[in-house]
């Protein structure tokens, strides 16, 4: 292949792309790992509970703005890129109200639980919702028990 200025032009097959390295991409954390398993334990966590179960499983809880809660846009920032993977879920159901996260087929298997697939139904998330509050409330009040 000739270009322009008359010299020849590499197929596209044979140009160099920018060196990809093997350790890119989101890497599973401890934390990361107990949180996927509480996204699958309860089916589905809706954003704020989701702060707050990040939040407490943080490493370090002195640089956190408010004891016990992820911030906004902290946590946005670790689940942006297990949403691009396909790992987690998120949709918000109902108009003006948060939007909920729940694991995908594959971040059921990345989580090791032995679960089926399972989707959120709008009928149930209120329910789903108030089993959260509870499950968080028990952490707070009993932090070693499991």
């Amino acid at each position: 292949m000739q270009n322009n200025q008359g010299g020849t032009e590499l197929p596209q097959e044979m140009m160099i792309s920018p060196k990809r390295y093997m350790n890119t991409g989101p890497q599973i954390t401890e934390r990361l790992e107990k949180f996927f398993s509480v996204i699958g334990q309860q089916g589905v966590l809706r954003f704020d509970q989701a702060q707050c179960f990040l939040g407490r499983m943080t490493p370090d809880p002195s640089k956190m703005k408010q004891p016990g809660i992820l911030s906004a846009e902290r946590t946005r920032k670790i689940l942006r890129p297990w949403l691009k993977e396909e790992v987690i879920l998120y949709r918000t159901f109902f108009n003006r109200q948060k939007g909920c996260i729940w694991l995908t087929a594959k971040g059921i298997k990345y989580a090791n639980l032995h679960l089926r697939y399972y989707e959120p139904n709008p009928a149930t998330l209120s329910h789903l919702y108030a089993v959260n509050d509870v499950r968080l409330l028990i952490a707070e009040r009993r932090p070693k028990d499991t």
